[in-house]
């Protein structure tokens, strides 16, 4: 009786210890709390940028291609309302690459790569009626519309990767400057003498490898002649 208990047991640890390390695999991705918001937040865009954000909020949420996304827990989130409805994002949005990690710094500065930034608030409605046809006509792309005064170095406060938040920014290296070399198509005239030289000291070396032969043949019939002179 005491050995079918004991089999018995490691049956039961045999079937339901594959059963226990399966359910954890499937267990569920936790769901961001929603964010509490007393009214729809205005947005503010990120110049050169189709990317909207909501400075007054604490935590950190953008406006993208038609979806709100939100970080949270190390894991990314979207969702077709801004206070609720957040799933799961596979991986990281490949828009977060071109977001600078300190851009609320630029937003309380008023600053943006140098130059003044006189940032415009979005209203939540105009964002949710136009932003289709604000991306595809690049308005806020446009250097008019995105608040800041002159220029600056395009792509210095980019993110240079795409795997978490708060990575070190490196400005974009300006392309070097290289000098075309002489187009020698042009310069044929130039090269036109020395190749008539060439072909005249060939001609010039075949007329007298040409003389020295016959000098030769000559030499030897007369040396024959007086062969058979002495005989």
């Amino acid at each position: 009786m005491k050995k079918f208990g004991v089999m018995l047991a490691m049956v039961l640890m045999i079937l339901i210890v594959p059963c226990l390390a399966q359910a954890r695999l499937i267990l569920p991705i936790p769901l961001p709390p929603p964010i509490p918001f007393l009214a729809p937040p205005s947005m503010v865009v990120l110049p050169d940028t189709d990317v909207y954000v909501a400075p007054d909020c604490d935590q950190d949420i953008y406006f993208y291609g038609g979806w709100w996304w939100r970080p949270w827990g190390g894991r990314w989130y979207r969702s077709l309302n801004y206070d609720s409805g957040w799933e799961f994002y596979y991986g990281v949005p490949g828009w977060y690459g071109g977001v600078y990690p300190h851009w609320r710094d630029n937003y309380r500065n008023h600053m943006w790569g140098g130059q003044r930034w006189d940032y415009r608030r979005v209203p939540y409605g105009d964002v949710r009626t136009n932003w289709k046809s604000w991306q595809s006509s690049g308005y806020w792309r446009n250097q008019q519309n995105r608040g800041t005064t002159g220029s600056y170095r395009q792509g210095v406060e980019a993110r240079r990767d795409f795997r978490g938040f708060g990575q070190e920014t490196r400005g974009q290296q300006a392309p070097v400057a290289t000098r075309p070399g002489p187009d020698l198509s042009k310069n044929k005239s130039a090269f036109a003498g020395v190749e008539r030289g060439s072909t005249v000291r060939m001609q010039s070396n075949r007329g007298l490898q040409s003389r020295q032969s016959m000098s030769s043949k000559g030499t030897g019939g007369v040396s024959k002649g007086n062969v058979g002179r002495h005989r």
